[in-house]
């Protein structure tokens, strides 16, 4: 009881601190950028395993239809680490932020098994797209998503599943991102989705080859010319543009760096969805 009330109190202080901003003149987004949201855990039991998410409710989530965004953490990460480190619940308040936890995999390249996400269609008996399927609806039942607002995004092996994702649940998203994620399956991908990839040249695991591979896979399945144009967004990024009316684009940027999440995705994923 004495948590519950503790909960309550923060949540009446956050709110208040809100209003105070809009009587004073100030951006409430701002207001609520500058306080961190109150997560909360979301227990499921899907497939026999229980299995939890990070939930950072957008500002009017419970009474406004509003966008839902999925992101997930690389091999041996955390959902509060993925908080942390994209900041996407900041980044994006009116944004219901969803951090899902990973059960172990396996990777074959060290025998270590530790938390992540399959890396290639049917693995696991495929109960992580059972786990996203059970999420979307829980999620959905709480709060009032808007289904034409619906992403998905990760790093790493994180960005690997969004992609898998993309592949084989491309009707249950709006658009797609992701950061240095290896990917070998797109070939699989048929549905044309807006999809934004980060990648690093120093990348050990998106090595130049398989960087063109992915590149090469994810223009066919958008209908993407090999011409681009630059994003309006950030001009260092490149837009290739789909040649028929079904496809979407793909906005793809290479950085001198490696393997790691660089100051400023968060906010291009964003201002990316948005778009979408």
């Amino acid at each position: 009881m004495a948590q519950t009330l503790r909960i309550l109190a923060l949540v009446g202080v956050f709110w208040w601190c809100l209003g105070c901003a809009e009587q004073s003149g100030v951006d409430p987004s701002t207001a609520y950028a500058a306080i961190a949201p109150l997560p909360t855990t979301r227990t499921l039991t899907v497939d026999g395993a229980t299995r939890t998410a990070l939930v950072y409710p957008g500002r009017n989530a419970l009474t406004t239809p509003s966008p839902l965004v999925l992101v997930f953490h690389g091999f041996t990460g955390t959902a509060e680490g993925m908080a942390g480190t994209s900041r996407l619940q900041v980044l994006w308040p009116e944004a219901t932020v969803v951090y899902p936890q990973g059960l172990n995999v396996l990777k074959p390249s060290t025998g270590l098994w530790a938390p992540g996400w399959p890396d290639a269609p049917d693995k696991y008996g495929d109960r992580d797209l059972h786990y996203v399927t059970a999420l979307l609806a829980s999620l959905a039942a709480t709060y009032r998503v808007d289904a034409r607002r619906v992403y998905a995004t990760g790093f790493s092996n994180g960005a690997t599943f969004s992609y898998l994702l993309y592949t084989q649940m491309p009707g249950s998203f709006t658009a797609f991102a992701g950061e240095a994620g290896p990917a070998t399956f797109l070939d699989q991908a048929t549905t044309p989705r807006p999809l934004l990839t980060i990648n690093g040249e120093q990348d050990e695991f998106v090595y130049p080859a398989l960087t063109a591979t992915m590149l090469a896979e994810f223009q066919r399945a958008n209908h993407c010319g090999p011409s681009t144009t630059s994003w309006d967004f950030n001009p260092a990024f490149s837009v290739y543009t789909p040649t028929d009316a079904g496809g979407q684009p793909l906005v793809w940027f290479r950085h001198p760096g490696g393997h790691e999440w660089i100051s400023g995705s968060g906010e291009a994923m964003v201002a990316f969805f948005q778009e979408h």
